[in-house]
């Protein structure tokens, strides 16, 4: 299941503040080697597409006791149901289907939810580490400090899951 990415507008020219032309940037592409720079937090220009709406609604309502209730309240029934047809085959089928549709698109709708809520948690920290960098170049602090600080501003695009050195036999 996919869904179409956000796009977020980004201005050209090195001056980010000027009324230079803008264009769109997909979130995904954001920071790759090449790709455009990072957008700042103020840069977001906060619109999301239906299906973000759609999440960010079965979100809010998912994670409330009253949905626990009727999760609790729908297995009850499904089983009242199943002594009604002595547990047929056809009764256990129906469930098992309604179920597995249902706990799929949970997924896909938590997960778009969770990485959403990660990359505007990961734009925050490479906003106050670019800010802190900034500052750290005001306070004459040692340029090895500075050039680490702003090499980790956007790193989780650069970083792989494999082993950076061999195991140890």
């Amino acid at each position: 299941m996919t869904s179409v990415p956000r796009r977020f507008a980004l201005e050209n020219g090195s001056d980010r503040r000027s009324a230079g032309r803008r264009r769109l940037v997909d979130e995904d592409q954001e920071l790759q080697v090449g790709g455009p720079q990072a957008l700042s937090p103020s840069e977001i220009d906060g619109q999301r597409g239906r299906f973000d709406e759609v999440a960010a609604a079965t979100v809010h309502t998912v994670s409330r006791g009253p949905f626990f209730v009727g999760c609790v309240a729908g297995v009850l029934v499904w089983l009242a149901l199943g002594l009604l047809t002595d547990f047929s085959d056809t009764w256990l089928a129906a469930g098992s289907a309604v179920m597995s549709v249902v706990i799929v698109v949970l997924v896909a709708v938590l997960e778009n939810a969770q990485r959403r809520s990660d990359q505007a948690i990961q734009r925050k920290l490479n906003a106050i580490a670019d800010a802190l960098a900034d500052f750290m170049c005001e306070t004459h602090v040692e340029d090895q400090q500075v050039h680490e600080l702003r090499a980790a501003v956007g790193i989780e695009h650069r970083e792989s899951t494999a082993p950076t050195r061999p195991p140890d036999d």
